[in-house]
């Protein structure tokens, strides 16, 4: 990667070009948060990394890699998965896929990436359009977090309903408690978030 003689200009450029290739979706407010905090802190971390700056790249690094994982658990992949295009990919986009495929390698020999994470996302934006239709416990059904692995609990054992129950209040807080400490973070982090109608 070249060192930019005028970092600015090519920083828009960059955010500009991974904007065309993440879309925005403008009935996720806070999808769109997360996206657009990924592709500025992205694009300042390649800037950084051509130049050199090797030593003030891992704070940047620490972050795009956290709100990307809100995003997507695999690298972005072309338009219509086409590998034909993969050679017409501005540069920026074909060093964020590298990049995110080896992350992902290494997340996959540790701890798994988390899913509730990425859910958690889903289901702030569901609530910021209708606070009252999507309680934490509509959430937990919808995204079917419910999925009990304890032997013998479950919905149609009478015996062990009283157990299921516990199990599903459980996952309810579970899945709350996993959005608020995702939107700790991003506030951490500095992101503009939506206003939330509602924060119960």
């Amino acid at each position: 990667m070249p060192q930019s003689k005028n970092k600015p200009v090519c920083l828009a450029a960059d955010c500009e070009t991974l904007a065309a290739w993440i879309l925005s979706d403008p009935t996720r407010p806070w999808y769109d948060a997360v996206r657009n905090a990924f592709i500025q802190r992205f694009a300042e971390w390649y800037l950084r990394a051509g130049g050199g700056a090797s030593d003030t790249t891992d704070d940047v690094e620490k972050q795009w890699r956290m709100l990307g994982g809100l995003l997507f658990r695999d690298p972005p992949t072309t338009r219509n998965h086409d590998w034909r295009n993969l050679q017409t990919q501005p540069q920026i986009v074909r060093v964020l896929r590298h990049v995110w495929r080896a992350t992902s390698d290494q997340a996959s020999k540790g701890r798994p990436r988390s899913d509730l994470r990425r859910l958690a996302i889903q289901a702030l934006d569901l609530r910021h359009v209708d606070p009252e239709q999507w309680t934490w416990g509509e959430l937990a059904r919808h995204f079917d977090i419910y999925r009990c692995t304890e032997a013998g609990h479950g919905p149609d054992c009478q015996k062990n309903w009283e157990d299921y129950r516990k199990c599903q209040k459980r996952r309810e807080k579970d899945f709350k408690r996993e959005a608020q400490l995702v939107a700790e973070e991003l506030r951490k982090l500095g992101v503009k978030l939506p206003t939330q109608r509602n924060n119960r």
